[in-house]
């Protein structure tokens, strides 16, 4: 998507040898040509795509096209009203490589985790069209600092989804930030509060001179 492709036409007699041969003969063919109404291309499917024509040489053409949006699409060649044979040619687009600032991320573990407890946010591969980039690999980093540096585990499903996993063991105030390419995903760096986790009896302590020694009738704690 967002490229610029392009094709030739050549015309040819409908007889002997597929081939134009000399200069009256393709200048021949040029003037039938005009007759007929001239040479168009054009593409359909979630859009139509008009093709730029570009006059090469006698009897040899070139068009250009590009798409933004991802799908597959017919391409139609025609001189004068009709097409030529073949036609519709099968042209597919895909997404092109993702772009930070269009990738779409979500999940409640952007603002808030809790000590202990696996938080988790997710996102979407996109291209700078909006196209969502149905497959994996991109070089996306996580990091998460705060009161301790936190190591975020990072899944990648292969298909443009990502899935980013972390266990914070400290509460504070923390900073998440997803970048590709060093290009930060909207709303990136992310302000995240990591509240205490439940209490523990394992972790807890007691203190006090209550515990050592006690008279009758004087208070301790």
């Amino acid at each position: 998507a967002g490229e610029t492709y392009t094709f030739g036409v050549s015309l040819r007699y409908g007889y002997g040898e597929a081939k134009s041969g000399t200069d009256l003969d393709r200048q021949m063919l040029e003037g039938w040509m005009v007759k007929q109404g001239g040479i168009s291309a054009y593409l359909t499917g979630t859009r139509e795509i008009p093709c730029a024509c570009t006059h090469v040489a006698e009897g040899a053409y070139a068009f250009s096209f590009s798409a933004s949006n991802v799908g597959d699409y017919q391409l139609w060649v025609f001189v004068g009203p009709n097409p030529i044979p073949g036609c519709p040619f099968q042209v597919s687009y895909w997404a092109g490589p993702p772009h930070g600032r269009h990738c779409q991320i979500l999940g409640l573990g952007l603002w808030s985790a809790m000590v202990g407890e696996e938080t988790f946010f997710e996102w979407k591969a996109k291209d700078s069209f909006g196209n969502v980039v149905e497959y994996g690999g991109h070089p996306f980093v996580v990091s998460m600092f705060g009161p301790e540096e936190i190591v975020v585990a990072l899944d990648d499903h292969q298909d443009g989804t990502y899935k980013a996993r972390y266990t914070p063991t400290v509460a504070g105030e923390y900073k998440i930030s997803v970048v590709l390419d060093g290009e930060h995903l909207p709303g990136s760096p992310f302000l995240v509060t990591v509240r205490e986790g439940g209490a523990d009896p394992g972790m807890s302590t007691v203190t006090g001179e209550g515990l050592l020694d006690c008279a009758v009738g004087e208070d301790r704690h």
